[in-house]
Formats: C-alpha cells, sequence, structure tokens
C-alpha cells in the first residue's frame, strides 16, 4: 500500500475550517450579530476543507478539478464576507492565510 505523503493544501484548510468554527462560536454569544451571516461564513468557510479532502479521493481528474473548482469558489465567497462584514469590525479571518495567496494567484 502506498503511503499518502502530508499535504499542505489539506492542512491548511483543516486548520483555516477550524478557525471558521471558533469565530462562529465566538461571535454567536455577541450581541447584535447577524446570524444569517455568520451561518453563511460558516457553511462556506467549512466548504473549502471539505472540497480540498473529498478531491484528494476523487474518481477521476475531471471530478478532482470539480471539487477543486468548487472549494475555489467557496474561499472566494468567505474571502468576500470576510472582507465586507468581518474587517471593518477588526476581525481577520483569511489575512495572512493560505486562502489569501491561493485566491490572489488565480
Amino acid at each position: 500500500m502506498l503511503e499518502k505523503r502530508p499535504n499542505i493544501i489539506v492542512e491548511k484548510t483543516e486548520e483555516f475550517g477550524n478557525r471558521v468554527v471558533n469565530m462562529y462560536q465566538y461571535l454567536m454569544e455577541k450581541p447584535n450579530r447577524n446570524v444569517e451571516i455568520l451561518k453563511q461564513v460558516l457553511r462556506s468557510g467549512t466548504s473549502i476543507g471539505a472540497n480540498i479532502a473529498e478531491s484528494q479521493y476523487a474518481q477521476n481528474r475531471p471530478d478532482f478539478l470539480t471539487k477543486l473548482t468548487i472549494a475555489l469558489k467557496e474561499a472566494n465567497e468567505t474571502r468576500f464576507l470576510d472582507k465586507t462584514v468581518f474587517i471593518p469590525v477588526g476581525i481577520f479571518l483569511i489575512r495572512n492565510s493560505i486562502l489569501s495567496s491561493v485566491i490572489m494567484k488565480r
């Protein structure tokens, strides 16, 4: 059986997903929170890692590329929400993250 090598994209998107969940839990305790936007950030932010992980077991190349494309779209959505909703209040979800550099190189 072949041993899988560590994959930095899988690791970083998993870490990012954990950050999203932690941020969501933290902000849900705050007054004046926008629950719908927080839920959307939770969905899009955790979907990135889920699609990257799923791509590792794709059935074929088109399936692999589809999963990565979905992950990229979710990353863009999360970045948009981060820029427009969280940065103005001083919460930086994506800044200095691997996702930032991946999205910017597109």
